[in-house]
């Protein structure tokens, strides 16, 4: 795991902690100054999150189901959900790695901290596991939690309070959501995630509700496990994708809809593309949108009428991949006088598209931190009184605003091998594995460009030196950027023996 600090900065007793019940290797663990600093990859794993390090910018990228954290070496604060925070401590670079300040990192988490001086103990709870407590009054309002998690039964938006009911350990919870609220939503894999309103939480979804000292709601997450494909057949409530998932449906739990009208798996036909979303807990299927395979622009009316409703063409200039502060503009012609909106997938709905010129909706949808998507529809809605059209964008769009990782290096930092002729690797960590631009790839060894010499794929770099190296430390340095143009810088080094 990680090196520790030099002794001298080190002192007393080595602190034990625990995170969510696992105890943390002692080696990823270290006090300095009185602060308690643990490594990247320890505290992530523990977490269950993601991770990744931008060596160019200093930047370490923290992300849960609940939240995504940013923080910057040697800088006292965090984008926490794209909202800045102060901390009590900044994340700091020891002989090569990232040890990040345990306080901070479980304030940006929102998670809660204890410690047991005299035992040199630390106990992170973090908001993912918390639980009702086993005293709690049996009334189904949340005001004297401080988290609630669950899963959703059932969604009310009618009234002037909407809310979500969940159930928790055989009792159900009625969370009320203030207008406006943005609730963050995930993909268990992480590659759908944003903010989006209660509208777009779906039953089957587990929901993470935090709530202040007054009661009040501090945050909520929504989690679900979600993919796309394209329909090889159905026969009755289960259909096969093109790619071999087999979809499961339920007559009395599954809630299917196709271009925009209620239908049953049945109704589906091979070609239709589908956006599927399950239960994360227990992968039963609880939601399915179809489009039908209709050329993009085409209308989808529930009956035509002599004056129908027309889309007649939908563009965007999402020609690549995007990623945090580009901006999606969507463009539909047709009818005019229309109400016309946009969404992205089932999770980003209903941005509005003013008309411009006669018959030409123009939109634009601003990416943020945090936001993902891989190959997800742009549907183009538009409502003329009671009628009702829509059509879908040519090609899916996908947004990558989690950056590259490495997943491994060889040989690995630290290491003495030797061998004066290793064989040098690194793998890479890429959103919905869509991998690294390859022309983009470079690598360093002792300072010289080996990139030519180098075997590079979406997926990994390697290289052999034709010649022998010099014993003692070698460095290595990579640099690439994935298919969204997002970054990755990373350096390590590793020692050549001499005999």
């Amino acid at each position: 795991m990680i090196a520790l600090v030099l002794a001298a900065l080190i002192g007393g007793p080595a602190t034990v902690v625990f995170v969510d019940g696992t105890k943390l290797p002692a080696s990823s663990v270290v006090t300095v100054k009185d602060k308690t600093y643990v490594s990247l990859r320890s505290a992530a794993g523990a977490l269950n999150a993601d991770v990744a390090f931008d060596g160019h910018a200093k930047t370490v990228t923290f992300t849960t189901v609940v939240r995504q954290v940013v923080m910057r070496i040697g800088e006292p604060s965090a984008l926490v959900n794209g909202q800045r925070v102060a901390l009590n401590a900044a994340p700091l670079l020891m002989q090569g790695r990232v040890m990040l300040p345990l306080r901070s990192l479980a304030a940006g988490l929102g998670a809660s901290v204890a410690f047991d001086g005299p035992a040199h103990r630390v106990l992170i709870t973090s908001a993912n596991s918390s639980v009702v407590p086993s005293g709690a009054a049996s009334s189904t309002q949340v005001a004297l939690s401080r988290t609630l998690q669950g899963t959703v039964n059932r969604v009310d938006l009618t009234g002037s309070s909407p809310a979500v009911y969940i159930g928790v350990d055989q009792q159900e919870y009625r969370i009320a959501v203030p207008p406006g609220v943005k609730i963050q939503f995930r993909e268990t894999r992480g590659n759908i995630t944003g903010n989006g309103s209660i509208s777009q939480v779906r039953p089957g979804d587990t929901l993470i509700a935090v709530l202040d000292g007054a009661g009040a709601l501090a945050s909520i997450a929504d989690i679900f496990t979600g993919y796309t494909g394209t329909v090889a057949s159905v026969a009755g409530w289960s259909m096969v994708l093109t790619n071999g998932r087999v979809v499961n449906g339920d007559k009395a739990a599954t809630a299917v809809s196709l271009d925009g009208q209620t239908a049953t798996l049945g109704d589906l036909k091979a070609a239709d593309m589908v956006t599927v979303r399950a239960d994360p807990k227990t992968g039963k299927v609880r939601d399915v949108v179809a489009l039908s395979p209709a050329a993009p622009g085409s209308t989808a009316t529930a009956a035509p009428q002599p004056d129908a409703l027309r889309i007649d063409s939908v563009s965007d200039n999402a020609d690549q991949a995007l990623r945090a502060g580009q901006v999606l503009d969507v463009v539909a012609n047709g009818s005019r006088g229309a109400d016309v909106s946009f969404d992205i997938g089932d999770l980003v709905g209903g941005v509005q598209m003013p008309e411009t010129q006669p018959g030409r909706y123009e939109g634009s949808f601003d990416v943020q931190v945090g936001t993902n998507f891989i190959n997800a529809p742009i549907i183009v809605r538009a409502a003329k009184g009671t009628v009702r059209a829509q059509a879908v964008a040519a090609d899916p769009l996908t947004i990558i605003t989690t950056p590259p990782s490495v997943r491994e290096a060889a040989p690995a930092s630290g290491a003495s091998v030797n061998n004066r002729r290793p064989s040098l690797f690194a793998t890479f960590a890429t959103l919905g594995d869509l991998g690294m631009q390859v022309d983009s790839l470079r690598l360093w060894v002792d300072g010289i460009d080996v990139s030519a010499a180098a075997i590079r794929t979406s997926d990994f770099i390697s290289y052999l030196p034709q010649d022998d190296l010099g014993t003692g430390p070698v460095s290595v340095r990579l640099r690439g950027i994935d298919t969204a143009g997002n970054a990755l810088e990373y350096k390590w080094s590793f020692i050549i023996s001499g005999s």
